[in-house]
């Protein structure tokens, strides 16, 4: 079981770090929001997810409620994150479930990056070898 949450936590480190990178979301503050969830996701074992209030947000960022909700907004219209109410009784209409995506934009880019990245390695050992 180990070895799954260690795969699990990798994957979250590599979603905060393409969220960090060139093309992550175009708005600072979005990937403010968005590295703090991932900051919350890789602290919990085994998860891909989690619950989190607005208002955790809020104390997290020390953005405004409305700020924080205008970016969860871009970023599961980009493809960054998936929000859901959470199933079950009691209090849980405080929180919202958050799970992390890669959008498929980003994802034909890195593969398009890497073949071409192969092609060029390619090339360059045929030409060493002319």
């Amino acid at each position: 079981m180990v070895q799954g949450v260690k795969k699990q936590a990798t994957g979250v480190r590599r979603w905060r770090d393409l969220v960090l990178s060139e093309h992550g979301p175009s708005q600072p503050m979005t990937r403010l929001v968005l590295t703090v969830i991932a900051h919350v996701i890789d602290s919990k074992d085994d998860a891909d997810c989690v619950r989190l209030s607005y208002q955790a947000l809020v104390r997290a960022t020390k953005l405004s409620r409305v700020t924080v909700a205008n970016h969860i907004r871009t970023a599961v219209a980009d493809g960054w994150l998936e929000r859901r109410l959470p199933r079950g009784f009691g209090q849980a209409w405080h929180t919202y479930e958050f799970e992390w995506r890669v959008p498929w934009s980003v994802e034909t880019a890195l593969r398009r990056s890497t073949r071409n990245k192969e092609v060029q390695q390619l090339n360059d050992v045929l030409a060493v070898s002319e």
